[in-house]
């Protein structure tokens, strides 16, 4: 009972976030970032979001901020839109986006569509995407197709991404999760100086804890081979704390 209660409450209730990492590995590489959101059930089965972000890089310091909406457009699909920015240097000046995601009993079908404007380049991107959730084992996929255009150039590009991440309820409150991407694993870790260089290659692996008080709390490593032939490394913690 416990356990559905918690799955509730983390579905339609209120919830408060922080996500953070620190980055290290190659030179000029070293960053820190840090997010809090806080989303409001405002109807049964709309939510409002809002969130605020900090980044510092070597030679930078940005800020995004913004919100969204989630909408329950029925028992088994749900649509969000979201918009943030800031004046940034490495930091998407405008990050707009949008997702369909439709659950058909163990399966969820979905995609999304992005828009990044940075300072001198922009990014557009369309995402569709797969999942299978049993009892203890969830896999998710997405496929990435994103072009990339720079003004100071007039040249454009485009790239294909791919993401694999599996995720093992071994215990009932603890999950391991692995992912294994290449190109684009997370939008909101893009910055300028990368658009011109998607080819990364990311594994990741992660552990998810799931406290009685409605507070879930996810850490994961993961180490990045970019094209350049440089190496990065990154360890991410998601704090969420679910109102019913």
């Amino acid at each position: 009972m416990a356990t559905g209660f918690e799955g509730v409450a983390r579905t339609y209730g209120h919830w408060i976030a922080f996500d953070g990492f620190d980055q290290t590995g190659a030179p000029g590489a070293d960053v820190g970032s840090g997010t809090l959101t806080a989303d409001i059930r405002v109807a049964p089965r709309l939510h409002f979001d809002v969130s605020a972000r900090k980044q510092r890089g070597p030679d930078y310091s940005d800020a995004v901020a913004g919100g969204g909406l989630l909408w329950r457009a029925g028992r088994a699909t749900t649509a969000a839109l979201h918009v943030i920015g800031g004046g940034n240097t490495a930091l998407p000046t405008l990050d707009i986006s949008a997702d369909v995601v439709h659950y058909a009993g163990i399966f969820e079908i979905g995609a999304g569509v992005r828009r990044l404007t940075f300072a001198e380049s922009d990014l557009a991107a369309v995402s569709p995407g797969f999942a299978w959730d049993r009892a203890r084992w969830r896999v998710d996929t997405r496929y990435t197709y994103s072009l990339s255009a720079f003004d100071a150039t007039g040249e454009s590009s485009g790239d294909h991404s791919v993401l694999f991440r599996g995720t093992w309820q071994r215990w009932r409150r603890i999950a391991l999760q692995g992912t294994y991407a290449h190109g684009i694993e997370r939008f909101e870790d893009l910055t300028a100086d990368r658009l011109g260089a998607l080819g990364t290659t990311t594994l990741a692996s992660g552990i998810r804890i799931d406290v009685p008080s409605l507070t879930r709390i996810t850490t994961t490593w993961e180490h990045e081979w970019r094209s350049n032939q440089t190496t990065i490394d990154r360890l991410n913690v998601s704090v969420v704390h679910s109102i019913p």
